[in-house]
């Protein structure tokens, strides 16, 4: 699975023009195709922790999301931070660095110790919608696909 990002170029040129040096101009415009090889939650952290330094320096990670292959890796994870100091909660998305700015979501921290999705992947043996949260005091991945759930963590599948 590989996501598609289209990207229009507009450039100008400039063609002589009949009598008295007028210019008449032409508009091209080109599709760039850029392919995104999919990747795992944690590959994108680090990048996702930079982006929400700009908005929050005391910010800490509460969710992971992504649409994934059965692999476990995606084309887009969502990585969201709690901070406390701006009482604000921040969801940035990777690839493309976009940031959506939320009320504090009283949640625990992940920190930095969590399963990767590719490891919660070959516990549950699904694609579908990858969803990492506190659950029972621990980072827990729950895997949903087709009304089937599974959660993986680093204790034992469930």
């Amino acid at each position: 699975m590989a996501l598609l990002c289209f990207v229009l170029l507009s450039g100008c040129c400039a063609i002589p023009g009949m009598g008295g040096g007028e210019t008449n101009q032409t508009h091209l415009q080109e599709e760039v195709e850029i392919e995104i090889d999919p990747f795992s939650a944690h590959t994108g952290l680090a990048e996702a922790k930079e982006a929400v330094r700009t908005y929050a320096s005391d910010a800490v990670l509460i969710t992971v999301y992504g649409v994934a292959e059965s692999g476990g890796k995606s084309v887009q994870w969502e990585y969201t931070f709690n901070s406390m100091q701006n009482r604000k909660s921040y969801t940035i998305t990777i690839p493309g660095n976009s940031v959506r700015e939320r009320p504090y979501s009283f949640m625990d921290a992940l920190g930095e110790d969590w399963m990767d999705s590719t490891d919660a992947s070959s516990q549950c043996h699904t694609p579908g919608e990858y969803s990492l949260e506190i659950a029972e005091g621990s980072p827990a991945w729950t895997v949903s696909f087709e009304g089937y759930a599974c959660e993986a963590s680093s204790a034992s599948p469930r």
